[in-house]
């Protein structure tokens, strides 16, 4: 992300930097097993007893709590706007700070919206 803000961080929107940080570095690979994504999946749903609403957030308390995990949460909406949105669609979202802001405000609902739906059907996109 540092190459896309030109150091200017300011810019950063931290939902979004982590989330895309866990997701393209391999560290949740495994979760690309349907089964156990949907264990992680129902788990994280669980475990979010209030519904953050993503730009408002930074590092902290207000990132992970008894609440929500906001490493969770961001991982699961960078995940959920790659199964819906094209490779190029996602790969222009990356500079694109207005729509990423925009996003935050009820991307977690959509998130679960979309993947209880497609988990009912037991249909979960690689």
């Amino acid at each position: 992300m540092k190459y896309i803000l030109n150091n200017d961080y300011l810019k950063r929107i931290v939902w979004y930097d982590e989330g895309m940080a866990q997701f393209m570095s391999g560290e949740k690979d495994s979760l690309n097993d349907n089964s156990i994504f949907k264990d992680f999946y129902m788990k994280v749903k669980e475990e979010t007893k209030v519904t953050p609403q993503m730009d408002t957030l930074e590092h902290g308390n207000s990132f992970v709590n008894e609440d929500y995990n906001g490493y969770d949460l961001s991982y699961l909406a960078i995940k959920y706007l790659s199964d819906i949105l094209s490779a190029e669609q996602f790969k222009d979202l990356m500079s694109d700070f207005k729509k990423i802001s925009q996003l935050g405000d009820d991307i977690i609902q959509k998130m679960f919206s979309y993947y209880d739906e497609k988990l009912e059907n037991k249909i979960v996109k690689k």
